[in-house]
This record gives structure tokens, C-alpha cells and sequence, in this order.
């Protein structure tokens, strides 16, 4: 029965998010197929790599014919993935940026639930370069007002055991009773689990922007979401 209600949720999450990205689907499904070669040829390449170095047999036994056409493969490929990884960026009619997104990965003691410093070294390429060009906004507010709550249950956690952070978006967009967004901001402070109660408050912000604020019984903040209106 926790599978099926599982299930359900996602199912109604993922909706949600569909209805609001509507316009942008198409857009969407481009920027996922560059994706996709972008990582395949990713990955091709050190095949190309390894065949290359399996022509050089020795010292003047060099198949240099085929060696060519590896290197000519191996260079159109990098051209493409460049190609695709710059068009993944995605943009609207009017060369708007839409979406953007970067991703940070790290090591969790799973019995602390605290960050782990590590000694592992990664020995292959990154860009090192800002996500956005512009800092993602701190929410501020002053006085929010109750405006409901939620006990977390099974159905809302991921493979981690802790609330799914999409599951504050839809508690957000449960508490504003509305979708039609513009913008969505939202912050996660503190990870939940079965049995925490989250306390909801609201407070409309003085460009007309909703803030909704999760927090513990504590008072300890969860989550801060700000959203603006089409």
C-alpha cells in the first residue's frame, strides 16, 4: 500500500511540474537528447584513446594511416560534445535563458548525517567557472503567518531516507493553493524525516511575491521558497 501511495505522489509531483514547464517541453526534450550525446560521446572518446595507442606497436611500427582517422574521429566528436554542451543551455524565441542548472556531489556520514572530508582525488576534468552570473537570491522575510503544516510520511522521502526536495515545492505550491509561476526560489536549510512535523508560514513580500517558510517544532528552518506570479 506504501509502494502504491508512493507511486501516486510521484506521479502527482511530476505533473505539477509538467503543467508549469508546459511552454518549455519541447525545449526540454532537446536539451535532455544534447545531453545524452554530450555524455555518450563523452565516453566514446577513450575508447577512440585507447584504440590509437594499440597502433603503436613499438618503436617504428606505427600504423600511422589508421592512427589519422582515430584522430580525425576523436576530433570530430570533441567538436560535437562542445557543440551539444553549449546548446544545452536552453533558451526561448527570444535567446531568453530558461534553465540553468549546475550539480555538487559529496560524501554524507549516513549515521551523523554530517558532511564527510575526504582525501579522494579526481583525476579527470571539471570547469571551473560560476553556475549562474548572478547569485541566487537570499529570501528574507519578517513576520510570517501560520499557514498549515505537514507530518512527513514514508511517501515523501527518496533513496536517502530524507524528504525528497521536490516534496517542498509541492508543500509550497499545496499552501499558495495556486501554479500559475513565474519564478520559484527555494532554499533547503535542513533535511526531515518520517514522523517530523513541518509548521508552514507565509508572508506576501512587497514586490507580490509569496515566501513560504517550513519549519520544525524547534523553530529550526527546513526549507524558504519564494515565488513569483505570471
Amino acid at each position: 500500500m506504501a509502494t502504491d501511495n508512493a507511486k501516486m505522489n510521484k506521479a502527482g509531483t511530476m505533473r505539477k511540474v509538467l503543467s508549469y514547464m508546459k511552454r518549455y517541453i519541447p525545449l526540454l526534450v532537446i536539451s535532455l537528447a544534447l545531453s545524452v550525446v554530450t555524455v555518450a560521446l563523452t565516453l566514446y572518446f577513450p575508447i577512440l584513446t585507447g584504440r590509437a595507442i594499440d597502433l603503436i606497436v613499438g618503436k617504428g611500427k606505427v600504423d600511422f594511416s589508421a592512427m589519422t582517422a582515430i584522430l580525425t574521429r576523436a576530433a570530430i566528436i570533441v567538436v560535437i560534445a562542445a557543440a551539444a554542451q553549449w546548446l544545452t543551455n536552453i533558451c526561448d524565441e527570444d535567446e531568453n535563458l530558461i534553465v540553468s542548472a549546475m550539480s555538487q556531489w559529496c560524501i554524507v556520514d549516513f549515521e551523523t548525517r554530517k558532511l564527510v572530508r575526504s582525501a579522494l582525488e579526481f583525476s579527470g576534468e571539471y570547469i571551473d567557472i560560476p553556475a549562474f552570473e548572478e547569485k541566487i537570491e537570499k529570501i528574507k522575510y519578517s513576520d510570517p503567518q501560520a499557514a498549515g503544516a505537514h507530518t512527513v510520511t514514508e511517501e515523501d522521502l527518496d533513496i536517502n531516507c530524507h524528504v525528497n526536495n521536490c516534496r517542498y515545492a509541492d508543500m509550497t505550491s499545496e499552501i499558495l493553493d495556486r501554479n500559475d509561476f513565474q519564478s520559484f526560489t527555494i532554499n533547503f536549510l535542513k533535511e526531515t524525516v518520517v514522523g517530523d512535523r513541518i509548521d508552514m508560514f507565509m508572508e506576501r513580500a512587497e514586490d507580490g511575491s509569496d515566501i513560504v517558510v517550513g519549519m520544525l517544532e524547534d523553530e529550526s528552518v527546513v526549507f524558504q521558497a519564494k515565488v513569483t506570479y505570471l
